[in-house]
């Protein structure tokens, strides 16, 4: 019954979700947030798709010598799937918009990215390996390849991969639905072997999955993470990190934000990242499905059983 309750309000309520982009930088604006715990009153420019059913979410920035550039998922509810786009950020909007990481039958959103030393890692949330996380590695976003899976990690999901202090983390939900927990790696390259740290906070039932990368702020490390008890992405939560280390992880909320009334899209609010220039956001608008509701539930349901019978390239490729 709960599978076919899905169904249904997959079919018949689209969320649409569009990218929102403010001219100030992310921890002028995580400072703001924390000051008047409350959603800081920077205006915002909002990118979206006018393509019927089509919408953009998940953005992950990362800056760049004279320009910063985001990543970010585009959903096509025909194909039942996601693709990796990359943007440009200028003039407090996103510009030249092109797909990047794309594949048939594959669906690929949340794309956590890492650059530096003149190296990008991404590791987006996909479902391109049945049973772990792939890696793609490029001297710049236009040029990203698939490296292979982390043999040493899971599929998680909405990775984050993060450099912090002398190592690279990993953080990301291992499971599926009511399953799922927390799990935290550690490694000194992304591609050669990651070690688990076997202690981390179990979250009291409350799946704490990533809204964004963290971000350093005085020594302090503020992870947003997703709270969606009663709707998936329905705010975003503040959390600080009180301890991070190769035997434990562990961490504390601080401040739920919701979709404030002047967004054009306010039922939902499930990213959060930016740069020393920007912060990014993305929201959404709950409205009635049209044909591409119904799209949506076949593709996925296409992909699924793609997946079943093997059609999906092998962890071996």
């Amino acid at each position: 019954m709960v599978a076919l309750g899905r169904l249904i309000y997959g079919a018949t309520v689209a969320k649409s979700w569009r990218i929102g982009v403010a001219s100030l930088p992310i921890r002028d604006w995580l400072d703001e947030a924390l000051t008047t715990r409350s959603m800081p009153s920077t205006e915002m420019a909002w990118t979206e798709s006018h393509t019927p059913g089509e919408f953009y979410a998940d953005p992950i920035t990362f800056a760049g010598t004279k320009e910063d550039r985001v990543l970010f998922e585009r959903y096509r509810p025909w194909r039942g799937r996601g693709e990796i786009c990359v943007g440009t950020i200028a003039a407090g909007e996103i510009r030249d918009i092109g797909p990047i990481v794309s594949k048939p039958l594959v669906h690929f959103a949340f794309p956590s990215t890492q650059a530096g030393n003149g190296v990008i890692y991404t590791v987006p949330d996909s479902d391109y390996f049945p049973s772990h996380s792939p890696l793609y590695v490029g001297e710049s976003p236009t040029s990203l390849v698939l490296l292979g899976p982390i043999a040493s990690v899971p599929r998680l999901k909405d990775p984050v991969l993060q450099w912090l202090g002398d190592r690279y983390w990993l953080f990301g939900l291992e499971g599926r639905r009511e399953l799922t927990r927390s799990v935290v790696f550690w490694s000194n390259d992304p591609k050669g072997e990651w070690t688990p740290v076997p202690s981390v906070i179990d979250g009291s039932g409350v799946a704490r999955r990533s809204a964004g990368p963290i971000v350093e702020m005085g020594g302090r490390l503020i992870r947003p993470r997703q709270e969606g008890a009663t709707n998936y992405g329905q705010a975003v939560t503040l959390t600080e990190i009180t301890e991070l280390s190769e035997d434990c992880y562990d961490e504390r909320d601080l401040l739920t934000l919701t979709p404030p009334d002047d967004w054009p899209a306010r039922d939902g609010f499930h990213t959060l990242s930016g740069t020393d220039r920007w912060t990014v956001v993305d929201a959404c608008i709950d409205t009635r499905a049209t044909l591409a509701g119904v799209h949506r539930v076949l593709g996925r349901g296409r992909s699924r059983i793609w997946a079943t019978i093997g059609g999906r390239s092998s962890e071996s490729e």
